[in-house]
């Protein structure tokens, strides 16, 4: 018989440390490696003797082992040893060969023998809290056809959700079903864009959070296991044709002439820009300011083809101007970018008298509409410039209507306000161009309109 191999080292004990109190349940022990070991036995007794002791399956991977639950409050004695395997190498497993008797396993070499008392076990988890009730599923109505794209469902709500789970699939098994994500607010779902004309089944289930009460949040306890989710009955819809995109603003129009910063542009000048096929007309603005916030030094405009003359112009002046272009009240591009350009000749110096307004009387309520406003003639004046505006700064609701021949401008139909109006006169003195300052500012209501 060969002789005994040598017995392997005592391994050295890491945790818990010696005499450790209040030790988690269940325990984990840690001890060293021990050269040439390929296993460790493990001893657990509740008396320093090992008289009682609990012998676990040898450690085959490692050098850790968790215990399974133990008395609480308890103190136990621990202590490990090395193993060195059974002796049989490769050769005599692979050939056949009767081996000879093996040598007897070396003595077990114990570690020194630790301590620890266990503390109070952790609770087991809670059970599941009960399903919460099925949701009552409310529109669309069950078999709906042709509903409008993009859908919203809609069901009742649960007493205790805290969210919904939402499925979508085109089979009633819900096989390849489309989850949501979870709706955390309300009771409805707004659906992305789905296929035209196609059978859609759907249902839901209520969700009452995680299991997680405001004590087990605080004590530290394992939350219970989340209730199993109780669905709705399955309803169907079928999609109609998917709603028309929303309408595209119109492109913004690009300045064409005259160029930007040009000079002695002769006037009357005509400003042209590209033509933009969604506009129905354009708004253009000039003025003697890049900011466009004066309202006095601001004209404006509404044409309906890429161009507008400009016969009111003074000499020698600086203007700056902008367009955007219209395809309804609502729907309407950016600003284009602002250019400028300077008149030729020199800033008039000659004054206009300023015109004197005639009626409405200032002050005048309920006028029948359309609304006629005249003033008296300016001598040596060959048009007129009209302001009217909501407010008496001229900030609100501007319209500035250039070029009237005449001494009378009749409104188109405008709701009921406050209106205030002023007249400038501008022609030409001594052959020189010439305009007046503003006239006083009047204002009137009208009735309503028929």
């Amino acid at each position: 018989m060969p002789p005994t191999p040598a017995p392997l080292a005592a391994p050295t004990l890491v945790s818990p440390v010696n005499s450790a109190s209040s030790v988690g349940n269940p325990v984990t022990l840690v001890w060293n490696a021990v050269t040439s070991a390929t296993a460790y036995q493990v001893q657990v007794s509740t008396d320093s003797a090992f008289s009682t002791a609990n012998t676990m399956a040898p450690v085959a991977t490692g050098t850790k082992l968790q215990l399974p639950q133990l008395k609480e409050k308890t103190k136990q004695y621990w202590r490990v040893a090395a193993m060195a395997g059974n002796g049989c190498t490769p050769e005599k497993a692979t050939t056949g060969a009767t081996p000879p008797t093996p040598p007897a396993p070396p003595a077990l070499v114990w570690s020194a023998v630790w301590s620890f008392t266990t503390g109070t076990n952790a609770p087991p988890p809670p059970p599941p809290p009960a399903p919460l009730a099925a949701p009552t599923l409310v529109s669309p109505a069950n078999s709906a056809s042709s509903v409008g794209n993009p859908v919203t469902l809609t069901w009742n709500a649960v007493t205790s959700a805290t969210s919904y789970q939402v499925q979508l699939s085109t089979t009633s098994a819900f096989s390849t079903a489309t989850t949501l994500a979870p709706v955390a607010t309300g009771t409805k779902q707004q659906l992305p864009q789905l296929k035209e004309k196609t059978l859609y089944y759907w249902r839901v289930a209520a969700i009452g959070g995680n299991g997680c009460t405001p004590e087990k949040a605080t004590t530290g306890a394992t939350p219970s296991t989340p209730p199993t989710l109780v669905w709705s009955a399955v309803w169907t819809f079928t999609t109609g044709t998917s709603a028309p995109p929303a309408p595209k603003p119109p492109a913004v129009p690009t300045l064409i002439s005259p160029v930007n910063l040009a000079t002695s542009v002769t006037r009357p000048v005509t400003l042209v820009w590209s033509a933009i096929s969604s506009a129905t007309c354009y708004l253009v603005q000039v003025s003697t300011t890049n900011s466009f916030t004066a309202s006095a030094n601001t004209l404006q405009f509404y044409p309906t083809a890429a161009q507008q003359s400009l016969s009111q112009l003074a000499a020698g002046v600086t203007y700056y101007w902008r367009v955007k272009a219209v395809a309804t009240s609502a729907l309407m591009s950016d600003w284009s970018t602002v250019w400028s350009f300077t008149t030729v000749g020199t800033t008039p110096t000659a004054v206009l008298a300023a015109p004197i307004l005639t009626s409405p009387a200032s002050g005048a309520t309920n006028l029948a509409q359309p609304v006629t406003l005249t003033w008296q003639a300016v001598t040596n004046a060959t048009s007129y410039t009209v302001q009217i505006a909501t407010d008496s700064a001229f900030s609100s609701n501007l319209s500035t209507y250039t070029g009237v021949t005449k001494t009378s401008y009749q409104l188109k139909s405008i709701s009921v306000a406050v209106y205030y109006w002023r007249v400038k006169a501008v022609g030409t003195l001594n052959g020189v161009a010439a305009e007046s300052t503003w006239s006083s500012t009047w204002h009137f209501t009208p009735a309503k309109p028929f």
